[in-house]
């Protein structure tokens, strides 16, 4: 974890300028140091493919696997214990068959076999409820389906080397979401209670006028 008192800090990646990059958080694993492994989770075959090509296309970063539901991709994660869950949310969790990201997500990390996967969401939109339902759940990164290869490349980098990745939009909308309550810089201790460790790093970035 960062040092007590040491500001969160905001970066945007080399590659775009529209990505994101929260650092601040766990740095256990070093992702330079070997292959990244990404479980890819998403409803549909053509777009699990290309990401797939996507990542193995990169030096050290490779496709561990694919699946199609929530209960094939927590079997795999058990299986093959990947760096990095991408969950590619292409239609709503109620139609018939629908992958619930977040509901994933808590099931992973409530697992302490799969607890460690650090889980990047590439949602079908950026509502604040679906970007806050994420974080809450445990998610490190919510990008909308509209980022550029280069974004979801920077980003799952960035979840396995214990960085929290947000489309630029998606950080404006919490941001604004969070400044619309009351008291937000001066939080009660029973409102900060009830904050997860994801919604504290938006609010001191808040606090400090980023």
């Amino acid at each position: 974890m960062a040092p007590e008192g040491q500001l969160l800090r905001t970066r945007v990646a080399a590659q775009s300028r529209s990505l994101v990059l929260l650092d601040g958080l766990d740095d256990a694993r070093d992702p330079d140091s070997e292959s990244l492994s990404v479980l890819i989770a998403g409803e549909g075959g053509l777009a699990r493919a290309g990401l797939g090509a996507l990542l193995d296309a990169q030096p050290q970063m490779a496709a561990a696997g694919f699946a199609a539901s929530e209960e094939e991709a927590v079997a795999m994660a058990v299986e093959l214990h990947p760096d990095v869950l991408l969950v590619d949310v292409t239609q709503s969790a109620t139609e018939a068959d629908g992958i619930d990201a977040v509901q994933l997500t808590r099931r992973l990390l409530a697992d302490p076999e799969t607890a460690s996967v650090s889980v990047l969401i590439v949602g079908a939109s950026e509502h604040d409820d679906e970007i806050l339902s994420a974080l809450r759940a445990g998610a490190i990164g919510f990008l909308s389906r509209d980022t550029s290869p280069g974004e979801l490349v920077d980003g799952v980098r960035a979840v396995a080397a214990g960085e929290a990745a947000l489309s630029a939009s998606g950080l404006r909308r919490l941001i604004s979401e969070l400044a619309s309550q009351p008291d937000l810089r001066l939080p009660s201790p029973e409102q900060l209670e009830e904050l997860t460790a994801r919604e504290l790093e938006v609010v001191a970035l808040v606090a400090a006028g980023v």
